[in-house]
């Protein structure tokens, strides 16, 4: 399984039950890696459908997810989905919003080395940095 997940310079993922910021290159870059469909929680939905990308809707905090899926993660707990993946794939906006909701999870504990790294421009934030971790 793949995650993708997007971060500020402090892990902060979300404020106010809100996403901290969104970037139509971010989706794209998701969307050429992706086989099949995205798999997303309902909080993604309007975000994923605005774009056209093909998704399959799981529950909010999902249990367990196919071996071969591509889970955007913007609201679940991440200890519970991380244990079972393979490639984890983190944009970072390089700026820091206000947050509420961080990612805490150390990859490292659980294996995942980086394995590539990537900057290209967005369409809203002069540099996005994309990480690649597997394990």
């Amino acid at each position: 399984m793949t995650i993708y997940v997007c971060l500020d310079d402090k892990n902060g993922m979300l404020f106010n039950r809100r996403r901290q910021s969104r970037d139509a290159a971010v989706l794209q870059d998701i969307r050429s890696g992706t086989p099949g469909p995205l798999t997303i929680a309902p909080f993604s939905e309007k975000l994923i459908r605005d774009e056209q990308i093909p998704y399959v809707l799981v529950p909010e905090t999902p249990g367990t997810l196919p071996p071969d899926a591509h889970f955007f993660m913007e609201t679940a707990a991440a200890d519970g989905i991380v244990p079972t993946a393979d490639t984890v794939v983190i944009y970072r906006w390089n700026r820091r919003y206000p947050a509420d909701t961080y990612w805490n999870t150390d990859l490292a504990a659980y294996g995942f080395t980086l394995t590539e790294t990537a900057e290209f421009s967005g369409s809203s934030h002069e540099k996005i940095t994309k990480e690649v971790y597997t394990r």
